[in-house]
């Protein structure tokens, strides 16, 4: 082998090192930045639930004043008591409100599990009034996600006046 071809199969050889060595670090970089942008729509969903939670905690507390406003006998334990139009119109627009976050949370388009725990309290309560307004069975026919919901942390339906 002569001199000039040795030095052609060296520059070949130095080529093909270079080009895998830069090409080795453009694949890096391209999980890089890839990995960048993954993080950031993940971030931008958890900013974008977060939104959407703060937004449906208003729409919360105003559906659960309203059941307060109609005069609803909110522990439920009166058996005495007979829900007035108003009053079981009351009780119908929060828990369809609550049957709407339920769906949500149900079809994991709020997957914030902190989310999910902070709401759980009042929907466990309109969903317990809902069923002492309507009964059992119209309550899971016209709340169905709810109902779902309830089922998924509770299992049964307590009573919660029991014993009183």
């Amino acid at each position: 082998m002569s001199r000039r071809e040795n030095v052609a199969t060296l520059v070949a050889v130095v080529g093909l090192l270079v080009t895998m060595v830069f090409n080795t670090l453009g694949v890096w970089q391209q999980v890089r930045q890839s990995k960048l942008a993954s993080d950031e729509a993940r971030q931008t969903r958890v900013d974008t639930q977060v939104q959407l939670v703060t937004q449906l905690n208003a729409l919360s507390a105003d559906a659960e004043r309203d059941v307060v406003a109609a005069g609803v006998d909110v522990q439920g334990c009166d058996i005495t008591f007979q829900p007035t139009p108003q009053q079981r119109a009351a009780v119908a627009r929060a828990a369809r409100y609550y049957d709407f976050l339920a769906w949500l949370f149900n079809q994991r388009q709020i997957v914030m599990t902190s989310a999910r725990q902070y709401a759980q309290a009042g929907m466990a309560d309109i969903y317990l009034l809902a069923e002492r307004t309507f009964n059992l069975r119209p309550t899971q026919r016209d709340y169905p996600q709810l109902s779902r919901f309830w089922r998924a942390i509770h299992g049964t339906v307590p009573d919660p006046c029991a014993g009183r």
